[in-house]
């Protein structure tokens, strides 16, 4: 046998017999504690034990000895606490001294993915600890904060939460994440991340969050990289940032979840042209969000997109609010998708803007109070189904040749319903277009394969423009007109042959809503009902309507 491991094997042999005495010592130490009583000799062994450099071989008992010297203290407090007689608090601070010592060793000469559960119980007795060093620190009357509490006690508070972690008990998790926030750490800084850092989650208390930095999220190596950010209610749990990039960047293969929660963004300088200065890029990732709201900090000149998709990013909304952006979500070239349920878009410039590519549904949808549009742009694919588009100045805008539905819609804009442009694909059916302004449909070029139909058009400046056609509008069919529409029902504009013989059904005087200034839009004209004019779903539309009534108080 060679000398290197002739060495290796006394070193082996050497820890061995080092780990028996120790083991021995700890029987000692524990029967005079138990059989005897005599805790204090105890204690002295005990802290004997703790003093020795840890390996693998007497690490059990050194946690085993801290975890007796806790007991103790805990016992003797308790004991003192009954009688009237509290223990002297720098007695606490000599012991806890010795114990924080021991357990820091262990802590940094281990990694806490190799941690055991019963381990994490080590870890909570020196939390512990902390509180008395804590305690002692500021009883002594040292001026500001402690360094315990400021370097010390937050590093083990992050390690008990990485072992909480590991172990799925978030509810823990959830609890160190507020102790430290409340401490005054980042909360960029105390997001648990499982052990092969594929996930991670942040759990926010009550209050104002100030974010200074990007939180990223993207996929390790084999693994998805998953982001979870809970609030505690969107009305009482605020995330602000106000810097010249991006809040929230989430990469390829990356995944960001939000819930219960307000987040506020906008651009540091008001000038600034940095690329990616969004509350949410989505750059190939996906994002989902329940039951939150996302507001412009501040006007929307610094507020420019809320949500940006790129390439094959994907975002899914459900019940949440977008107010005071420029563009609150612009799906981006490529494959993007952006899926909306049951959200309000209020006061944008811009509600939702495609470019070339996006697919995009709108469901139980409000968009009001754009400057510009509602929802525009080049889609692959879109989906606009029992929503209200009210007191924008343009409701919707479609420039694309691939399957574009629009029904079971109330629609009432300053100037334009729903522009349609080299469209032949769309279909438009079962809406109520009202009091818009300009036109409630407008539609250029051709598009024969069109189906504009079973809606309502009511008391708008124009119904329906039709521009650079070759032949009338043949698809606009089994449409109710009202005869109290303030200037024309049908329009044709720049046209060479005006074909007039697709005039849609003869018109209607009333189609006699059940209670349209609630937002009732059941007919009860016999004829309409007849025809299956009108919404299909009254219900929705009413529901809605009341919602935005709610809102706009």
């Amino acid at each position: 046998m060679g000398m290197g491991k002739w060495i290796c094997a006394g070193l082996i042999l050497a820890n061995v017999c080092v780990a028996s005495d120790l083991s021995q010592k700890y029987e000692k130490a524990y029967f005079l504690e138990t059989a005897k009583g005599q805790t204090e000799e105890a204690l002295d062994i005990y802290r004997e034990i703790a003093a020795t450099p840890a390996t693998d071989e007497n690490r059990q008992t050194i946690i085993q000895s801290l975890k007796r010297m806790l007991a103790i203290n805990e016992a003797v407090e308790k004991k003192n606490q009954r009688a009237g007689k509290p223990e002297s608090k720098m007695e606490l601070y000599r012991r806890g001294e010795k114990n924080l010592a021991r357990g820091m060793d262990i802590l940094q000469g281990s990694k806490v993915a190799e941690y055991s559960g019963e381990e994490e119980k080590l870890f909570t007795a020196a939390e512990v600890i902390f509180n008395q060093l804590l305690v002692m620190e500021q009883d002594q009357g040292e001026p500001g904060v402690s360094y315990t509490d400021r370097v010390t006690r937050p590093m083990v508070l992050k390690q008990i939460m990485e072992i909480a972690h590991k172990n799925a008990n978030l509810e823990r998790v959830a609890e160190l994440q507020a102790k430290l926030i409340k401490m005054g750490e980042p909360i960029t800084s105390v997001i648990s991340h499982s052990p092969d850092r594929s996930e991670a989650v942040l759990f926010l208390p009550k209050g104002r969050h100030l974010v200074s930095n990007t939180f990223e999220t993207h996929a390790p190596k084999g693994a998805r990289g998953n982001l979870l950010i809970k609030g505690s209610g969107r009305d009482e749990c605020v995330i602000e940032g106000t810097l010249d990039r991006s809040m929230f960047h989430v990469k390829l293969g990356g995944k960001a979840s939000f819930e219960s929660l307000t987040l506020k963004h906008q651009r540091e300088s008001a000038k600034s042209t940095h690329y990616g200065c969004y509350a949410i890029w989505v750059d190939g990732g996906s994002v989902m969000a329940t039951n939150c709201a996302f507001v412009a900090l501040g006007n929307n000149s610094r507020s420019g997109t809320c949500v940006q998709v790129a390439d094959v990013g994907k975002a899914t909304f459900r019940d949440c609010n977008f107010r005071g952006f420029n563009t609150a979500v612009f799906l981006g070239r490529g494959s993007t998708e952006g899926h909306f349920e049951r959200c309000v878009f209020r006061n944008a410039h811009s509600g939702i803007d495609m470019d070339n590519g996006a697919v995009l549904t709108v469901n139980h949808c409000i968009v009001t109070g754009a400057t510009k549009t509602g929802v525009a742009g080049f889609g692959d694919k879109i989906r606009i189904a029992n929503s209200l588009f009210i007191e924008n100045r343009e409701g919707i805008q479609v420039y694309s040749d691939r399957a574009e539905i629009v029904e079971n819609g109330f629609i009432n804009n300053q100037e334009y319903g729903i522009k349609v442009n080299k469209i032949s694909g769309v279909a438009i059916r079962n809406n109520i277009f009202s009091h818009n302004h300009c036109f409630a449909i407008h539609a250029f070029g051709d598009g024969d394969s069109s189906f504009i139909e079973h809606n309502i058009l009511a008391d708008n400046g124009c119904d329906v423009g039709l521009t650079d056609r070759k032949e009338g509008f043949a698809p606009l069919n089994n449409t109710t007109w009202n005869e109290a529409s303030t200037e024309e029902q049908l329009r044709f504009i720049n046209m060479g042959e005006k074909n007039t013989s697709a005039a849609p059904n003869a018109p209607i005087k009333d189609p006699q809503f059940q209670d349209a200034i609630n937002g009732d839009f059941t007919p009860l004209n016999p004829k309409v009902i007849e025809a299956g004019r009108g919404l299909s779903d009254p219900a929705v539309i009413k529901a809605l309507w009341a919602k935005y009534a709610e809102a706009a108080k």
